[in-house]
Formats: C-alpha cells, sequence, structure tokens
C-alpha cells in the first residue's frame, strides 16, 4: 500500500510530532524557539510528514 507523503507549513499544533522526531541531538534548540518560528512573520517553517510522523523539518 502507498504511504501518504505531504510537505506542509507547520503550526503550533505540530509541537507533538516535532518533539517525537529522533533527530540525534541530545539539546535540539528548534523545540526550544519552535513557538517564535512558527509564529514569526520573516521565518517560515515547513515539514515533511508521512501519516501522521514528521520525517524532516525546513526552514527559510
Amino acid at each position: 500500500m502507498e504511504q501518504l507523503v505531504q510537505v506542509r507549513k507547520l503550526t503550533l499544533n505540530d509541537l507533538p510530532a516535532l518533539t517525537q522526531m529522533d533527530t540525534g541531538i541530545e539539546d535540539d534548540y528548534v523545540i526550544r524557539i519552535f513557538d517564535r518560528l512558527v509564529a514569526s512573520p520573516s521565518q517560515e517553517l515547513y515539514g515533511l510528514f508521512q501519516e501522521d510522523q514528521l520525517l524532516s523539518l525546513a526552514g527559510l
């Protein structure tokens, strides 16, 4: 069965998916500043999802 993969802009509601993502980074600063990143008018944060699991993120 084909699994749905999507890229979409992240919101505050995606914080649980981010905290569950295994980055291998002991103190991931993105988690600490996530609320500021998604609320910023000058930055955008996108996530790659498979089903409901966040696989990767990118910002600009």
